[in-house]
């Protein structure tokens, strides 16, 4: 599920999306896949597992995309038994980007901050060897009926910390 699809908005996990094919999920790779009720920020120590997470498939198709959107973004997998490490290939669909339609201060030029992203991420995907993986720029020319814009321009209007933590290649520098 993409979440800045469902909401019209940003999504708060940060701009950059990787969508998996669900063939991933059958894959040797993955040994057991859990499905949380709620997203597990809303956890507390009060809970238990059977809070947490749906018993079995047919509870989690019974409950879920019932009308609550906001409980249905709290669904998510989690990949147990992996050994640390998820391999991308041949599993990757491809990579959203959004586009903030922020202007900043780069190099002593006035530059979309969709620009800069865009060139650091295609540098660490060609070293990475991903260039052939498709890449999507959200709302490259125009925005219909979401609201990120307005939630990206307010970061740059206030304290900028928010705004570099989502898109600063070093957001500790």
């Amino acid at each position: 599920m993409d979440i800045h699809t469902v909401f019209n908005r940003r999504n708060k996990y940060g701009p950059l999306v990787f969508s998996f094919n669900v063939e991933l999920l059958k894959s040797e790779h993955v040994n057991n896949v859990r499905i949380t009720k709620v997203n597990p920020v809303h956890w507390n120590s009060t809970q238990s597992e059977k809070d947490w997470y749906y018993s079995d498939l047919d509870e989690f198709k019974d409950k879920y995309k019932r009308g609550n959107k906001l409980k249905d973004v709290g669904s998510m997998l989690i990949l147990k038994d992996i050994n640390g490490k998820l391999p991308l290939r041949p599993f990757l669909n491809k990579f959203i980007l959004d586009n903030p339609n922020v202007s900043v201060n780069y190099n002593g030029n006035e530059t979309y901050l969709s620009d800069i992203v865009t060139e650091k991420l295609l540098e660490e995907l060609t070293k990475n060897e991903f260039e052939d993986v498709p890449k999507h720029l959200r709302h490259k020319n125009s925005l219909v009926n979401c609201s990120c814009w307005s939630q990206y321009k307010n970061f740059n209007r206030g304290d900028l910390s928010d705004l570099k933590k989502l898109f600063h290649p070093d957001p500790g520098a």
